[in-house]
Formats: C-alpha cells, structure tokens, sequence
C-alpha cells in the first residue's frame, strides 16, 4: 500500500535520508486541500500487515485511511517526493 504525508522542504529531506523526527500522519490518498499551500508530498510503500496498529480511524466516510507512524518506523523505509511542490531545493 502506498501513503503519503505533506511535510515541509525540510522534514521532506530528512524523510528522503530516513531521518525523520517525530510521528507524522499519512494517508492512502494525499487531500491537497487539508495540506499547507508550500507543502512537500512524499509516499513510501509498506504492507498493510505493517501499519494495520497504527490505523486512526475517526471518520470511516471521508474516503481514505490515516495512519500515526512514528519515526523509528518509517525512516526504514525511503520516502519519494511526488506532486508539485516535489522539486528539491
């Protein structure tokens, strides 16, 4: 499964180098409105089986799925820029 997170230049770097600090929400489907208009999108990939424990579930009709993923588990993975705003500094 794919998710994504706004983030800003910096954190969008750190997610590139598996540095981030902190736990960040990422969404099966980004929702460009709910970012910063200078936001960063960035996606890795896990398996569902992965993050299935870290499953927010506050509103089962707003059409995609969030997830609280703490550092320690995603700087594993290498996150990718995508979008618009995607072009490193």
């Amino acid at each position: 499964m794919k998710l994504h997170t706004p983030l800003s230049r910096d954190d969008a770097s750190n997610a590139e180098r598996g540095a981030l600090a902190g736990t960040f929400f990422w969404v099966t489907q980004p929702v460009l409105a709910e970012a910063e208009p200078d936001a960063i999108w960035v996606a890795i990939e896990v398996a569902v089986e992965q993050v299935e424990a870290f499953e927010q579930v506050r509103d089962p009709g707003i059409g995609y799925r969030e997830f609280a993923l703490p550092a320690e588990f995603t700087n594993d993975l290498r996150a990718v820029r995508f979008g618009p705003a995607s072009k490193a500094p």
